[in-house]
C-alpha cells in the first residue's frame, strides 16, 4: 500500500484515512476517458485526503447536537456536486462508507461511470444522480 494511502498516526482522526488502492484503476480509466482535471492523480487524491479530514472535523464538531459523538454516519448527508471523474466524491463514499453521499454529475458518459464505480467500489455508500448541480426555480 503506498504510505500516503496508509493509516496516518498521531492525528485528531478517529478513522484511518480511507485505502484507495480499490479507487485506483477506476480513477486510472476516468483520466484515461478525460474526466479528471490536468492536475496529477496523487496531487488529486491529496486534496480528496484533506477534505476527508476537514468532513470528519466538522461532522465530529457537530455530533454532540446530533445526538453526541456516537451518532451514527448513516445520519450523515454528503453531496459532491459535479462529481467529474470522482475525485473528491468517491474518496469520500470510500471514507464515510455509513453517511449517504451523493455524486451530481450532468455529463451522462461521466454519470455512467461514477455510477459503475460506486457500484464496485462502494457499495450503498453513494447514489449517483445524472442531473445540472445548479439551482433550478420554478414559476414566478
Amino acid at each position: 500500500m503506498p504510505a500516503a494511502d496508509r493509516p496516518r498516526a498521531g492525528g485528531a482522526s478517529r478513522s484511518p484515512v480511507p485505502d484507495l488502492g480499490a479507487l485506483r484503476p477506476v480513477l486510472g480509466e476516468a483520466r484515461a476517458r478525460g474526466f479528471l482535471g490536468s492536475l496529477p492523480l496523487e496531487r488529486q487524491l491529496d486534496h480528496a485526503r484533506a477534505m476527508c479530514a476537514a468532513l470528519e472535523q466538522a461532522l465530529c464538531a457537530a455530533a454532540p447536537a446530533a445526538g453526541g459523538a456516537g451518532a451514527d454516519p448513516p445520519a450523515w448527508s454528503i453531496a459532491d456536486l459535479g462529481s467529474g471523474g470522482g475525485v473528491p466524491g468517491l474518496v469520500v463514499a470510500v471514507r464515510f462508507g455509513g453517511a449517504r453521499v451523493t455524486l451530481v454529475e450532468s455529463q451522462a458518459r461521466r454519470a455512467g461511470v461514477l455510477a459503475a464505480a460506486a457500484a464496485q467500489r462502494a457499495p450503498g455508500g453513494a447514489l449517483v444522480v445524472p442531473d445540472h448541480a445548479g439551482w433550478r426555480t420554478r414559476g414566478p
